[in-house]
């Protein structure tokens, strides 16, 4: 029988498995796309690279793990002060409630300025539709399809990896070096 922690390392490893074949998937439809023009082929690639970096910081801000009210006195209750200074490094309350007022602030700019959002999507396809050029797509809403295709998938995409790896796994690498570090320095003294 698998334990949680065989789990979350399979988790983790099919997540980068998925992380790849997205990546795969995208480099062809670049490469099919643009017909291996270097112009339009790099071009590609920094949108790609831009909106899922953007995503992905999106996600790590709003996948934060947040603590609740019994875990801090659930893990330090049968540890020594040493150690249990230590363990309460594994719950950044600051970091939690930073990372709380960041998604709401997220969340209520998107809802009130929802028509502006959608505004500026359409400036950015226009943006598409110059910057890719006629000898890519004849047709200018095909560049702006193009274009806001690669942007809108990368920042979705990177918004859902990083979301999920930092809800299942952060505090799993978190936990694992404070128990070296603490592992560490419990030898030490003794």
């Amino acid at each position: 029988m698998a334990t949680i922690k065989d789990l979350g390392e399979l988790f983790a490893e099919g997540l980068f498995k998925a992380i790849a074949v997205w990546a795969g998937v995208m480099a062809l439809i670049v490469l099919l796309a643009t017909r291996a023009k270097p112009e339009a082929l790099s071009l590609s690639v920094l949108i790609v690279f831009t909106f899922a970096a953007v995503g992905a910081l999106v996600g790590f801000i709003m996948g934060i793990p947040k603590p609740s009210e019994g875990d801090e006195a659930t893990l330090t209750a049968d540890l020594s002060a040493t150690r249990s200074a230590i363990v309460r490094l594994s719950y950044n309350t600051g970091l939690a409630k930073i990372s709380t007022a960041v998604t709401t602030l997220i969340v209520g700019f998107s809802v009130a300025q929802f028509g502006t959002v959608i505004d500026r999507a359409r400036d950015l396809g226009s943006t598409y539709q110059d910057v890719f050029g006629s000898e890519l797509f004849a047709a200018p809403a095909a560049r702006s399809a193009y274009g806001m295709g690669l942007s809108i998938s990368a920042l979705i995409l990177g918004f859902i990896f990083m979301f999920m790896w930092t809800t299942t796994r952060l505090l799993d690498v978190l936990r694992k070096t404070i128990e070296e570090r603490g592992g560490a320095g419990d030898t030490a003294d003794k």
